[in-house]
């Protein structure tokens, strides 16, 4: 899913023209890539991706807002 991911990226900014919701749902899943055994670090688009989310206002904005909700310890699904 990751490779796939990473080049349907490529050369777009995000999954759908504009930032949607499908960047809403699918980011939290990349988030904790490494609960999965992923380094992004080798999916070039992806990471860049993963940044440029992490990087907006609004979801971080979120994150702050929910920072306690998940009282399961990490690797834990």
């Amino acid at each position: 899913m990751f490779k796939t991911l990473d080049q349907a990226l490529a050369g777009r900014e995000f999954i759908c023209p504009a930032y949607s919701i499908a960047d809403m749902a699918i980011y939290p899943w990349l988030r904790i890539h490494d609960q999965f055994n992923v380094d992004i670090r080798e999916l070039p688009n992806l990471a860049s991706y993963v940044a440029r989310i992490a990087a907006r206002e609004d979801v971080q904005a979120a994150y702050a807002k929910g920072g306690g909700v998940n009282l399961l310890p990490p690797g834990t699904f």
